[in-house]
């Protein structure tokens, strides 16, 4: 935590609200151990879809499965 002006600012908080680092790079797709991944907006002029994704809940914990579409890879 940082204080200045009689306010507390939670690092991480301040971090995201910068916004992203303009030195990332952003790729339209990305191959990862074997498997290419797309962005929606590329996945639109391909015969193959490949940019959706399935986040495994763990039961025991009540968290639910998640599925979700990439529209941005950022390395």
């Amino acid at each position: 935590m940082k204080r200045g002006d009689n306010r507390i600012i939670n690092e991480s908080l301040f971090h995201l609200a910068c916004g992203p680092d303009s030195r990332v790079f952003r790729c339209t797709s990305y191959l990862i151990n074997g498997w290419r991944f797309n962005v929606k907006d590329r996945d639109m002029y391909l015969k193959s879809q490949n940019s959706g994704v399935l986040v495994r809940g763990d039961e025991n914990t009540g968290n639910l499965d998640y599925f979700g579409v990439l529209t941005y890879i950022i390395e």
